[in-house]
């Protein structure tokens, strides 16, 4: 049987470029990988600003990120 988008228990996301929605049964996974997608960005994006002078706000604030996430676990 083919599983449906949207089922009971699945996570749903959303920002202003679409939706997601993540099986329950991948979440974990989907969550590791997102996490450091988050942060490899997150860094980039600080080095560049770091290049240009620019200050540093929490877009780029990798650290802060990190210290959510070490309290999570």
């Amino acid at each position: 049987m083919r599983r449906r988008p949207g089922a009971p228990g699945d996570f749903v996301g959303c920002d202003d470029d679409g939706v997601i929605v993540v099986p329950l049964e991948v979440a974990e996974e989907v969550a590791i990988h997102a996490r450091a997608i988050l942060l490899a960005d997150m860094r980039a994006r600080r080095r560049h600003y770091d290049k240009l002078g620019m200050p540093v706000d929490e877009t780029v604030d990798y650290e802060a990120v990190e210290a959510y996430f070490s309290q999570l676990t």
